[in-house]
């Protein structure tokens, strides 16, 4: 695994997808944050403590919720990779999902394949509640890393203005 810089996907383009129901474009866009982040590291922390929550409210959805996904780190030789996967499914202790990202790093998964996942695995989560994203602590870290513009527009894509 690469210590020293892992790749999370930024869901622009994903978000798109989550959002809308379209394809994934070509490229996704990817922000790189080392491996020992504080922001990012406690980001994954609290999307981690919060997973049950995303459970519950999955498995028992209130009028207006959709496009449950959970963001998967991929490790394979080549390096660690985090995926935005939908299509989420509860399976014992674990998860099944599909993922929603080419892969820039790791060459073990592609677009589009279902995978198993375990609950240490998930580095994030998210869903959307009448059109307002709930969740995405990952990309709230990776907005401080945009320009303000970039930022900004991220942030009305996803209602949170």
């Amino acid at each position: 695994m690469n210590r020293v810089l892992r790749k999370l996907l930024i869901p622009l383009v994903s978000v798109s997808f989550v959002l809308a129901g379209c394809d994934v474009g070509d490229r996704d866009r990817t922000i790189g944050v080392t491996e020992d982040d504080p922001a990012m590291n406690a980001a994954i922390a609290e999307a981690r403590a919060t997973l049950g929550e995303f459970v519950a409210r999955m498995e028992n959805p209130e009028p207006g919720d959709s496009d449950f996904a959970i963001k998967v780190a991929i490790t394979d030789p080549n390096g660690t990779e985090h995926f935005w996967a939908n299509n989420v499914e509860v399976i014992g202790p674990g998860f099944t999902a599909t993922i929603n990202n080419d892969p820039n790093i790791v060459r073990s998964v592609r677009l589009g394949q279902r995978v198993r996942a375990r609950r240490d695995d998930v580095s994030d989560w998210l869903y959307l509640s009448n059109g307002r994203m709930v969740g995405n602590r990952t990309l709230r870290v990776l907005l401080t890393k945009m320009s303000p513009e970039e930022a900004a527009a991220v942030k009305r894509q996803v209602g949170w203005k």
